[in-house]
């Protein structure tokens, strides 16, 4: 499992009701997105196969297996060695809620060979969804990620990505990626990239209405990005105008278009420039940007050579999140109004 990581402050000025925080009227220029270790999967990738990665990932599975009966079995030796020496010895031993039976230790888990991926898997408020088609998502308890699958001999491989996290209080955008081999055990679904195995999920029914996502999986990220895009709210204001920002975004697929300005000064500049796809959650939109706006004896001037724009999902809306002339914005996707 790859990250990428970043959040914005607790205060959030009236962001949608559907996003499960709101925005702070001003926050600190966001650091650079981090990269959580399980990036390093990438590297793995270059030297270890697939196929020698599910091998390994197994071997991984098995070794805690195995791990587990040998602490069960030292567990349980101990206490009876306990037990003898406290009758010899007149000594109570008061706690023994450590002690393991025999029977509650398990055998070696096994993997099932033969298994399908399609359905939900959850582990606590980390939820998955695949569908037949070999796409689906997975949802942190806060955002949703689209990501793939597909068969990989006898299991599964599993990859895709997006914006999980905005940390109000860090200032960081957080982003996951997953590049995982699946195995099967009577327990659940193990994915190789989730801490080595360690962490399970399990079978269950969907709890979510998820029709809004499902609509998305087919359509590239390229596509999704087009269309309208409307202000929502501010998150951070630029120095000396405090409402510069834009008023809506069109990606038409070559180009971004927007009128960015101000209220207070009554003044939209309009720019039309071509935008870049970085990744399934970034959008890139360079160019030698200017904004100045002159105010009785005083001119106030910006620059900027690069527009930062981060896409992300809820259950409900696919939403922006634009760094523009100093400040952030998010924007909501909306019908055409024209």
């Amino acid at each position: 499992m790859k990250d990428k990581e970043y959040s914005i402050p607790n205060e959030y000025s009236n962001i949608d009701d559907d996003l499960e925080y709101s925005f702070p009227k001003q926050i600190e220029e966001f650091n650079e997105i981090t990269v959580d270790n399980e990036f390093l999967n990438a590297i793995e990738d270059e030297y270890y196969p697939i196929d020698k990665k599910k091998t390994i990932f197994k071997k991984q599975l098995l070794k805690k297996a195995i791990f587990g009966i040998s602490a069960a079995t030292l567990l349980i030796i101990t206490s009876l060695n306990l037990d003898i020496i406290s009758k010899n010895n007149n000594i109570d031993i008061i706690d023994k809620e450590d002690t393991v039976d025999i029977k509650d230790s398990k055998e070696i888990v096994s993997t099932i060979e033969d298994y399908s991926l399609v359905g939900c898997w959850s582990n606590d408020t980390e939820f998955y969804r695949f569908l037949d088609n070999g796409n689906g998502y997975y949802y942190n308890g806060q955002y949703v990620s689209i990501i793939n699958w597909e068969k990989s001999e006898n299991d599964y491989h599993v990859y895709g990505g997006g914006i999980t996290n905005i940390d109000s209080i860090n200032h960081i955008i957080q982003y996951w990626s997953t590049d995982s081999i699946s195995a099967r055990t009577e327990d659940g679904l193990y994915l190789s990239s989730d801490k080595a195995g360690t962490l399970l999920y399990r079978p269950t029914e969907s709890k979510y209405d998820d029709e809004f996502i499902v609509s998305l999986l087919n359509t590239p990220f390229s596509e999704r990005i087009q269309g309208f895009w409307e202000i929502s709210s501010t998150i951070k204001s630029s120095p000396k105008i405090s409402d510069l920002g834009p008023s809506y975004f069109i990606f038409d697929g070559t180009n971004m278009i927007s009128d960015i300005g101000s209220d207070s000064y009554s003044y939209y500049k309009h720019f039309e420039v071509p935008y870049t796809i970085k990744d399934d959650y970034l959008v890139i939109v360079k160019g030698e940007h200017n904004y100045e706006i002159i105010s009785g004896n005083n001119t106030y001037s910006y620059i900027d050579d690069q527009f930062t724009i981060y896409y992300f999902l809820t259950f409900e809306n696919e939403y922006l999140l634009a760094d523009v002339f100093s400040g952030s914005h998010v924007l909501v996707k909306e019908d055409w109004p024209f």
